[in-house]
């Protein structure tokens, strides 16, 4: 399966609701308690402030956004899609929106309705470097590796110090048998951030990379024993509170 990378903005409300200014300031309070249950992880209390929000003011878009992303992360992916469209009929330039769908469709392995999304994003927010990851992983799941790897350098274009895009395209060219590339890619990864060595001692998607020599010696392995206590990197990651 192909990981998901998604990252977060505390949201603050940024809507000007045309409602009373008392009414105006429940709704903020409200949502910022909704806020404060996601980040703790309460999930059903904070659907159900979010909820309190749209009920009086219907137009609250980042409302609509957060419970999106409540949704996403309960995994109930079909409500989160609903929402998160309303969200985007409400204020069509949402880029973190169109992000949020591209990651469902990505945890629902619906790649080309994940890179229509992350397209949509990036025309909006063209230095969104998780977006560019995400949409390298979408390519990679269609098996289209040449594009994987030509997004990922349009990332590096705008973050050329983010070990993460070197990591990622490790991978592909891992997939490809392009094992050179990716050893030098890997390399440029650990260069930049070190904790990349430990992680990669583990990582599935280097299996056939790690019985190369240049690999060991890259990573200081002496033996296969050697990786049996490192920390495993392959798991989704989400920068969301």
């Amino acid at each position: 399966m192909i990981n998901i990378i998604g990252c977060h903005k505390n949201t603050q409300s940024e809507h000007v609701a045309d409602v009373s200014q008392e009414n105006r300031e429940e709704v903020k309070q409200i949502f910022n308690k909704a806020a404060h249950l996601h980040q703790e992880g309460h999930h059903d209390e904070a659907l159900m402030a979010y909820d309190e929000v749209i009920a009086i003011d219907g137009d609250y878009v980042e409302a609509y956004y957060e419970k999106g992303r409540v949704l996403y992360m309960m995994q109930d992916y079909d409500k989160a899609i609903q929402i998160l469209d309303t969200a985007i009929e409400l204020k069509s330039d949402y880029a973190d929106a169109y992000f949020y769908k591209g990651m469902i469709y990505l945890a629902l392995e619906q790649y080309d309705n994940a890179l229509q999304a992350l397209d949509k994003t990036l025309l909006m927010d063209d230095k969104k470097t998780l977006a560019y990851i995400n949409k390298a992983r979408s390519l990679q799941g269609l098996k289209k590796y040449h594009e994987a790897i030509q997004t990922l350098d349009l990332a590096i274009e705008q973050a050329p110090e983010d070990d993460s895009l070197y990591y990622e395209k490790a991978i592909i060219y891992s997939l490809m048998h392009h094992f050179d590339d990716a050893i030098k890619s890997l390399a440029i990864s650990i260069e930049i951030n070190p904790n990349n060595a430990k992680f990669a001692k583990s990582d599935p998607a280097f299996s056939q990379l790690s019985l190369l020599e240049d690999y060991q010696i890259l990573l200081g392995i002496e033996d296969k024993g050697s990786r049996d206590d490192a920390v495993d990197n392959n798991k989704p990651q989400d920068e969301s509170p």
